[in-house]
């Protein structure tokens, strides 16, 4: 769903760009992020069941789409740096000039059982995604979002003890 703010609240807007189109199928679409200039988003797709995956969950992986003339393009999964087969990729955040992702996997070469990864945009296209060790656990970590203005990623975790700054 798509809303933007008027004067006396929030109302849904219409799709004659399609948006909705692009980025709604008949699967689980979730969490997603624009570039800064609103011409790229980032989603989450799963996919249904996937035998390749060896929990048996859903086949997450992460998608885009673009605004070209106007209306939003078809959605294509990122390349195998970021959706290799067989594994869950989710949770899409960028860094505010666009050429870092970070996402969430359960990849092999992790800390845990989910882990937030990193791929920087070399030539137009993903490189090899990196585990962000420095704050991974054993246990789950999801959900980035890189702050530009503070230059801070947020995630969450349920293998750290909470704290207030």
């Amino acid at each position: 769903y798509r809303f933007e703010k008027e004067l006396d609240g929030w109302k849904e807007t219409d799709d004659k760009d399609g948006f909705y189109d692009a980025v709604n199928s008949k699967f689980n679409d979730a969490s997603g992020v624009f570039t800064n200039d609103k011409k790229t988003y980032y989603f989450t797709r799963c996919d249904g069941k996937s035998k390749l995956n060896k929990l048996n969950e859903f086949n997450c992986l992460i998608y885009q789409t673009q605004l070209v003339d106007g209306k939003w393009s078809k959605a294509e999964k990122l390349n195998d740096n970021i959706n290799p087969q067989g594994i869950k990729t989710t949770n899409p955040a960028l860094s505010p000039t666009g050429d870092t992702l970070f996402f969430v996997s359960d990849r092999p070469g992790g800390k845990g059982m989910n882990d937030i990864w990193y791929s920087v945009k070399s030539g137009g296209d993903w490189g090899v995604a990196r585990n962000l060790e420095q704050v991974n656990t054993p246990f789950t970590d999801v959900s980035p979002f890189y702050d530009g203005v503070d230059n801070v990623l947020y995630f969450a975790s349920n293998g750290r003890e909470s704290f207030l700054l």
